[in-house]
């Protein structure tokens, strides 16, 4: 398998729309989590947003499975 480069400049894009966007999108959701959950859940999206937008798949399942052991009632 051929591995695709993706050019800075549109990774810098798609930071920015995952910023400005997702983030958004996720805090809104965390909202109706019980509050012990929801800062802990929100400040770890906060702490890898970069991966989560530009991440490569190891670091993103990385994520993903550090993420559902902490928080099996967040992520289905």
């Amino acid at each position: 398998m051929k591995k695709l480069e993706i050019p800075d400049g549109l990774k810098e894009k798609h930071k920015k729309y995952f910023a400005g966007n997702v983030l958004t999108e996720i805090e809104e959701q965390v909202k109706n989590l019980p509050d012990g959950t929801k800062k802990n859940f929100w400040e770890a999206c906060q702490e890898n947003w970069q991966i989560l937008a530009i991440g490569e798949p190891p670091q993103l399942r990385e994520i993903e499975d550090e993420l559902r052991k902490k928080y099996k009632a967040v992520i289905a």
